[in-house]
């Protein structure tokens, strides 16, 4: 970490809503440039103003591992598709979209219409909101898939023994009754 002036930052976007806002904490989602580089960042912000004087606006500002948390929501093994969302834009999804070099995706309406969870969250004064989409009917969508293997472990499971089956029998009452 490091300790700058809040004079490198007064005319940032975060910064001035942070000031203007009425809140002594927030958590924030934003599109930066780090070490040269824009991507997808989160952090905390938290005044630091313990004697309240308004002269000075000093503010501590923590990074989240944001790659980090977009890894393991990616990574989850859920039958159905999550999204993260503050105001109109996915912070978080499983759906394998994005990325932590590309901007924020939107929200769409279909996703919010199609969702069978919407929950409001309230966090450090912002509201978040999570969707659920529908679950995928894995049994239906894994006959679908694999119909051809579904024919091929058929005819070879019951036809193919049966064929088989009849055969010895044809064979062997034929020698009895020759």
């Amino acid at each position: 970490g490091s300790f700058q002036s809040t004079d490198k930052v007064i005319d940032e976007e975060w910064y001035q809503d942070f000031i203007e806002a009425d809140t002594s904490i927030r958590l924030v989602a934003d599109f930066e440039k780090v070490n040269g580089e824009m991507h997808r960042t989160m952090f905390f912000l938290r005044r630091m103003d313990y004697f309240n004087s308004r002269e000075r606006n000093n503010v501590l500002k923590l990074y989240i591992d944001y790659n980090n948390i977009a890894r393991t929501i990616s990574n989850s093994k859920y039958s159905s598709i999550v999204y993260v969302c503050k105001d109109d834009n996915i912070l978080f999804s499983n759906d394998g979209k994005g990325g932590i070099y590309t901007e924020y995706g939107k929200i769409s309406d279909d996703i919010v219409s199609n969702a069978v969870v919407d929950k409001s969250v309230e966090l450090y004064g912002d509201q978040w909101n999570i969707y659920v989409m529908p679950g995928e009917k894995i049994v239906t969508n894994a006959l679908k898939n694999n119909a051809t293997l579904l024919i091929l472990l058929i005819v070879f499971n019951i036809l193919f023994p049966s064929l088989i089956s009849g055969l010895i029998n044809k064979s062997i009452t034929e020698r009895i009754f020759a």
